[in-house]
């Protein structure tokens, strides 16, 4: 009989196993050159980069104040504008506004000041009428181009819609001298440093305003290397770490001291710690940097096989990854020794998603009877990777922070701990409702609109990881974002698109730089909402024949319900949408079977009801009452009726005009990057006129889109219209991007350059984004 031969995985070939063996050898070598070099660190307390160093530390506010050199520049009389010709000056680091007087009286209780450096937001300042010296740190380099422009404004308090005057009357730019009071206990991380000796200078002043001894202890990793004496000024303090405390390379260095309280818990003042390396060292990289190397490494090789990269090519973009790794390791020692854990288990969660949703498309476009090809299914995986790294790379580098992540996880925080119970979130007094719905935005008399807590309540789960809770709300929104390549494509194939149009429309959406904007804004309830109505709309569009069976029909009303509560604002947009694909089947009943309407109406109906059981239905007298008299004067007597300022319907629409572009203009803050998909809108639109009942889909979202762009017109909606249709642009820019494509090599290279070039886009965006993060 002849010997039965089993076959083994393909890891396990020699074949798969050389690009394995050279990644991890050339991953090992690159960490021992990376720490052959040994380069001087340290941090400057008082910024906002000093943040990951003290991670998790007991230690006081950030302060600074002004040093030599200083200059006083006169403010214009009248002007809330001050430019100021800096070519001859030096690289001054702040600037002290001084205003005129302001007493708190009536409806003006304190004034909020608003300054601005070269176009951008530096600082807000709350003025009680106290000092009349406002100081701010001023941006790296904003000196530096030959003129700094700076503008100081008063902006809306959240309680009244008008502002009081303003008048700066000089700015004293300086130097800036920033430093914390550390307490009695405080440490500084410096992780992944390196073995060996290392010399450590701390400036600072170790002093009590009382006289009484500080008694201040340094120790590295707990090893005593040296008593700081009180000294009552400004002193460099310095030693020498061994080999022997610094171990395996993580540092970990502790000031403690006995503490004066004035009231706060003062130890020593603090303004730099600095580390230079003394003798040659080892080259050993430390475990808990060449573990993460190896993870990021194998992981995206893993994932690039996943999705179908020959090994050689996949094991090149893993070494090349390698050498960018060890590079930024010698020149930026941190912050990449905060960052590599964090990435590391993003490519991981990365791998382990290629493999899931390989194999959820294999079955999931079959079950729905548009069977994916193969090579199509590992472009999707590949573009979904992609758009996943960077997204979720981006959100977890230390410096970076979303704007409103902390906001809502501050609440998700407040549920776990019981300072707050879900009963007072789900009540008609929630104090979300009133804290979502400024007063300058609003009027006085603001409306009753709910801000559902069911994200909240979903995102208490999130406490199960050993990480910070903003940590997985972003990585998860950064999932489910880039998920959406998927259900586009199916979607487009659904419709009978071609394979090569369904892959032009998912790439579209992953590489537009609005969806990078979307995350640096941390709005996580939007981001899951959005993506909600998408699956609601993918699950209408590729089960429009079979709504009436069990399956689809469940799978509706049960995401149509988690839409409606995750986030008030989709529930109208969804609700709105699923009127006006009503309507538009309605008017296409010869080009579309209309019998499906029913099993569909009564699935959003099931979850609109139980909508309105289980939280809304508390609702819809206050609605009644106040929410829709307050609409009805905005629309027929205008914002101004209820006291909110909005610009004209001209100016509202020509302001768009910017947020179009791939580029930043100046004095601008975003770009949205969907010029040429709006272009393509009309002409797709078209093409797609036969594909039902995409195009009644199609014709329901963008009537939303505009529904609530006019509403927006009125009442304030931060463009949550575009996000929202994208998708939609994009599959009607794919039959575009395809024609195009297919008459030549010009339409090729065409194609190709205007998908390089919104590529290029979205990476400058959320570089620009990332640096301009509120960190600290």
């Amino acid at each position: 009989m002849a010997q039965q031969q089993t076959s083994r995985p393909a890891w396990a070939t020699a074949a798969e196993a050389r690009p394995l063996l050279a990644l991890v050898l050339g991953t090992v070598l690159a960490m021992v050159l990376a720490y052959a070099w040994r380069p001087s660190v340290g941090i400057s307390l008082g910024t906002n980069y000093d943040a990951p160093f003290l991670e998790g530390a007991q230690v006081n506010a950030r302060e600074f104040r002004a040093s030599e050199p200083t200059v006083d520049i006169p403010w214009p009389a009248g002007s809330d504008t001050l430019v100021i010709d800096t070519s001859a000056m030096p690289g001054y680091t702040m600037a002290t506004i001084t205003v005129d007087g302001f007493k708190p009286a009536g409806e003006f209780q304190r004034r909020l000041m608003s300054l601005y450096a070269n176009g951008d937001e530096i600082n807000n300042f709350n003025d009680d009428g106290g000092s009349r010296e406002f100081r701010s740190l001023l941006p790296a380099g904003a000196v530096s181009g030959g003129r700094l422009t700076l503008r100081a404004i008063t902006i809306p308090d959240r309680n009244t819609t008008k502002t009081p005057p303003l008048q700066v009357q000089k700015v004293t730019l300086s130097n800036a001298r920033t430093y914390r009071w550390t307490t009695g206990h405080t440490t500084l991380l410096f992780p992944s440093l390196g073995g060996g000796d290392w010399r450590v200078t701390l400036r600072g002043i170790v002093y009590h305003p009382d006289g009484t001894p500080s008694d201040a202890k340094l120790y590295a990793n707990g090893t005593l290397v040296a008593s700081l004496p009180d000294y009552a000024g400004a002193k460099e303090f310095s030693a020498i770490i061994p080999a022997s405390a610094v171990g395996g390379g993580d540092l970990t260095l502790s000031i403690d001291a006995a503490p004066y309280t004035d009231p706060r818990e003062l130890g020593v003042l603090v303004e730099q710690v600095r580390l230079t390396p003394v003798g040659s060292g080892s080259p050993l990289p430390p475990l808990g940097v060449l573990l993460p190397m190896m993870a990021i490494v194998l992981g995206a090789y893993g994932s690039l096989r996943r999705a179908g990269i020959w090994r050689w090519w996949a094991a090149g973009a893993a070494l090349a990854l390698v050498a960018v790794g060890a590079w930024a390791m010698v020149a930026f020692r941190y912050p990449m020794g905060f960052y590599l854990q964090p990435l590391a288990a993003v490519v991981l969660l990365g791998l382990a998603l290629a493999l899931l949703f390989s194999w959820g498309c294999d079955r999931l476009f079959a079950r729905l009877g548009v069977p994916i090809a193969p090579w199509l299914r590992d472009a999707l995986v590949l573009v979904f990777l992609i758009g996943f790294w960077l997204k979720a790379g981006g959100l977890v580098f230390p410096y970076m922070r979303a704007i409103d992540i902390q906001w809502h996880m501050a609440w998700v925080r407040k549920l776990i701990s019981g300072e707050v119970s879900f009963g007072q979130l789900y009540s008609t007094d929630s104090p979300l409702n009133d804290l979502t719905m400024p007063v300058d935005e609003w009027g006085a008399s603001r409306p009753v609109i709910p801000y559902s807590p069911f994200f909240q309540l979903f995102a208490v789960l999130f406490a199960v990881f050993p990480w910070k809770l903003e940590h997985t709300a972003n990585v998860l929104s950064a999932v489910i974002d880039n998920s959406r390549v998927f259900l586009i494509a199916l979607i487009a194939l659904k419709a009978g698109l071609s394979r090569r149009e369904a892959l032009l429309a998912a790439l579209l959406y992953a590489i537009t730089p609005a969806t990078f904007l979307l995350h640096a804004w941390g709005n996580i309830p939007t981001t899951f909402a959005m993506w909600l109505s998408l699956v609601a709309t993918a699950i209408v569009v590729t089960c429009w024949d079979r709504l009436h069976r069990p399956w689809p029909f469940a799978a509706l009303t049960l995401v149509t319900l988690a839409c409606l509560l995750f986030y008030t604002v989709m529930a109208a947009f969804h609700m709105a949408f699923v009127v006006l694909f009503v309507l538009a089947v309605a008017l296409m009943r010869k080009q579309l079977d209309s019998r499906p309407l029913k099993p569909m109406l009564l699935a959003t109906g099931l979850a609109l009801a139980l909508s309105l059981l289980i939280y809304y239905g508390q609702y819809i007298v206050p609605i009644l009452t106040t929410t829709v008299p307050y609409v009805a004067t905005v629309f027929t007597k205008g914002p101004e009726s209820v006291g909110v300022e909005r610009p004209s319907l001209g100016a509202y629409l020509a302001d768009y005009g910017p947020h179009l572009l791939y580029w930043m203009l100046p004095g601008r803050y975003l770009y949205y990057g969907i010029l040429l998909p709006l272009l393509a809108l009309i002409p797709g639109f078209v093409m797609l006129r036969r594909r039902q009942p995409l195009w009644a889909a199609l014709t329901a979202w963008f009537g939303v889109a505009l529904l609530f762009m006019l509403v927006g017109y009125r009442i304030s909606m931060v463009d949550k219209q575009i996000f929202y249709s994208i998708p939609a642009m994009c599959l009607c820019a794919a039959p575009v991007a395809d024609w195009v494509w297919r008459k030549g090599l010009w339409g090729r290279v065409l194609i190709a350059a205007i998908y390089l070039g919104t590529f290029a886009s979205a990476l400058a965006l959320w570089v620009i984004r990332i640096q301009r993060s509120p960190f600290g």
